[in-house]
């Protein structure tokens, strides 16, 4: 799809004058690339922030923005629009104008990653490292290995958005007048105030929150376009997991204390399969872990740690199960294999 049609149809869909065709497409192009969610979500902020103009300002904003789409646009493409429009026609027409001029133009010039680059602050951990952040409004975020946290120079001055790809503990400030979201591709996460853990890795089946205090709204994008997004809400003790392949939601009573404890250095395993719990030490400890029958991935393990080197937890493990390991200088996990318990069903 070539660049200028995607942004005229975004601007149709802000103008609310999509179709439900042209909203599939649009739906299309977002599941193409994962900074397109990204993109999408910032001009659909800009153009918010402009839609709260109303009467006599009207005229001013949209001079201002013509004229800083000229300022940055060779002379051959300069664009004449109307000094003084009128506000019903602002806010029919600005829309696909400001999406096709100012992020069609700018894409154009710069490139996607490059302009994505020049304006978003990005935290980034390898495997082996976590950080914590403060945000701009004073919220906190733990983010946890392999992970990645986005928000972009308006953070805050009207908005309060991030994009998490991994996992994040946070503790969100209140602030009523403006929600805190969260994009996980996608679905979102929508709060006010609270502290809460996401997990979100390409990699796992599933995208996961719970809830230490307050509410959250998990929202769930629509499977098809024309279809109206499902709404989800957690309280304390409630994890919600989202499973990729299937759509399916489910919610369960869970200690959502035991999910951000690897925020103390801790490693809670309850009935964990030897697959996922091998996914959390490969990014934890920066090692990679394989195994001599691959059917010990379906085996089933039950252990807390509490600040242990790679080899402890291992040595503790095998202590206790019928495993034994090596490490050369990747870890092979050795024994008897176990039946998948899925598969069974």
């Amino acid at each position: 799809m070539k660049d200028e049609r995607i942004w005229n149809l975004i601007g149709r869909q802000l103008a609310g004058e999509a179709a439900d065709e042209e909203l599939a497409e649009i739906d299309q192009w977002l599941r193409a690339q994962p900074e397109h969610p990204r993109l999408h979500a910032s001009i659909r902020e800009f153009w918010q922030n402009r839609q709260k103009t109303t009467g006599s300002d009207a005229s001013r904003v949209w001079q201002s923005l013509t004229q800083q789409i000229n300022a940055e646009t060779p002379e051959a493409s300069k664009v004449s629009l109307p000094e003084k429009p009128r506000l019903a026609w602002f806010f029919k027409v600005a829309a696909t104008v400001t999406v096709l001029l100012l992020a069609g133009w700018l894409l154009w010039q710069y490139g996607t990653q490059t302009l994505l680059n020049l304006t978003a602050t990005v935290q980034e951990n390898t495997r082996g490292n976590q950080s914590e952040i403060i945000l701009p409004d004073g919220s906190r975020v733990w983010l946890n290995a392999e992970s990645k946290l986005t928000y972009y120079p308006n953070f805050g001055a009207g908005s309060r958005t991030v994009y998490l790809s991994g996992e994040a503990f946070f503790e969100v400030e209140k602030n009523p007048d403006i929600p805190f979201i969260i994009h996980l591709g996608a679905h979102r996460i929508q709060v006010l105030g609270t502290s809460f853990n996401v997990k979100s890795y390409e990699d796992e089946e599933t995208v996961e929150t719970s809830v230490i205090t307050g509410k959250v709204m998990f929202v769930k994008k629509a499977e098809h376009a024309g279809k109206n997004d499902s709404v989800y809400y957690i309280t304390p003790n409630l994890k919600l997991a989202l499973f990729k392949d299937s759509g399916q939601v489910e919610t369960m009573r869970v200690d959502s204390r035991e999910d951000m404890a690897w925020t103390q250095g801790k490693l809670v395993f309850k009935n964990e399969s030897w697959d996922q719990i091998a996914r959390i030490l490969e990014r934890t400890y920066d090692t990679a872990i394989t195994f001599e029958d691959p059917a010990l991935k379906n085996c089933r393990l039950t252990a807390t740690f509490q600040k242990k080197t790679l080899e402890e937890v291992l040595e503790l493990i095998a202590m206790t199960q019928d495993f034994s390991y090596e490490i050369h200088p990747r870890v092979l996990i050795k024994g008897k294999g176990c039946v998948d318990a899925k598969a069974n069903q």
